[in-house]
C-alpha cells in the first residue's frame, strides 16, 4: 500500500507537521483528511459560523479533487462546533453540500478549537471506488 501526501496549495497551508490529507491506495483509494477549520488560503476567516462552514466545505472540496475523489466517497464526517446553538446554522449548509449515500456523521460541542476564531472544524473520510 502506497501513502500520498495530499495538501492542495488552493486552501491555507497546514499549521504545523502534518498533510491536509493521505491517500492510501487501493483499491479502493481512502483519503484520511486532517481537520478543515474556517480560513481561506490568503489566511481570512469568516466572522460567522455560516462563512467558516463554506469555507470548510470549500477546503475539503479542494482535498478532494486533488486526491481524484468526488463528494459522494464521503462516508464519514465528524464536526466541532464551539456552540450547540450553531447546529442550526451549520446543518443547512452541510445538507445541501453533502450527496447520497449520506456519510455516517457525528457533531460535537466543545468549548474551544485551536484559534479563539475558528467557529467549526470538520474531519472527513472518503473511500473511493474499487
Amino acid at each position: 500500500m502506497r501513502r500520498r501526501a495530499i495538501t492542495p496549495t488552493t486552501i491555507h497551508r497546514p499549521f504545523g507537521s502534518y498533510n491536509h490529507g493521505i491517500l492510501v491506495d487501493g483499491p479502493p483509494p481512502v483519503l484520511h483528511m486532517a481537520g478543515q477549520v474556517g480560513m481561506t488560503a490568503d489566511g481570512r476567516v469568516p466572522d460567522t459560523v455560516e462563512g467558516q462552514t463554506e469555507v470548510v466545505f470549500a477546503n475539503i472540496q479542494a482535498i478532494l479533487d486533488a486526491a481524484g475523489l468526488e463528494r459522494r466517497h464521503i462516508v464519514k464526517l465528524t464536526t466541532y462546533l464551539t456552540d450547540p446553538a450553531f447546529r442550526a446554522l451549520y446543518m443547512p449548509i452541510r445538507n445541501a453540500w453533502i450527496e447520497e449515500p449520506w456519510p455516517a456523521s457525528t457533531l460535537v460541542a466543545v468549548k474551544a478549537l485551536a484559534e479563539p476564531h475558528f467557529l467549526i472544524e470538520i474531519e472527513a473520510f472518503a473511500v473511493g471506488d474499487a
